[in-house]
C-alpha cells in the first residue's frame, strides 16, 4: 500500500488563507457538484468555479429560496441538498 503522505502537498495556514478555489478549478478533473442556495451570497463563486472547471463534469444544484446559511440549517433544504448529492454520486461513482 502506497504511503499517502508522499502524495500530499504541504501548505502553511497562510497559503491556505490566501488561496482561492478558482485558482484550482482548471486542475480538478473529478466530477463536481456545487450545492448552493438561490439567494446565497456565495452562489456567484460556485457559478464561477463551475465555469472555470475545464476537466470533468461540473454541475450545480440550486436550493430555491435558500440562503448561504439556511441551506445548512433548514431541514428541508438540507434534505434537498443531500438528495442531490446522492443522485450525483449514484450517477458518477456507481
Amino acid at each position: 500500500m502506497a504511503n499517502i503522505h508522499q502524495h500530499l502537498v504541504p501548505f502553511s495556514f497562510g497559503q491556505i488563507a490566501r488561496s482561492h478555489g478558482l485558482d484550482y478549478a482548471g486542475q480538478i478533473a473529478i466530477p463536481y457538484l456545487g450545492v448552493v442556495g438561490e439567494k446565497a451570497f456565495t452562489r456567484e463563486f460556485t457559478e464561477r468555479f463551475i465555469e472555470a472547471k475545464t476537466q470533468g463534469s461540473g454541475e450545480m444544484k440550486i436550493i430555491k429560496d435558500g440562503t448561504h446559511f439556511s441551506t445548512y440549517d433548514k431541514p428541508e433544504y438540507v434534505a434537498e441538498g443531500a438528495d442531490a448529492l446522492s443522485e450525483f454520486f449514484n450517477k458518477h461513482l456507481v
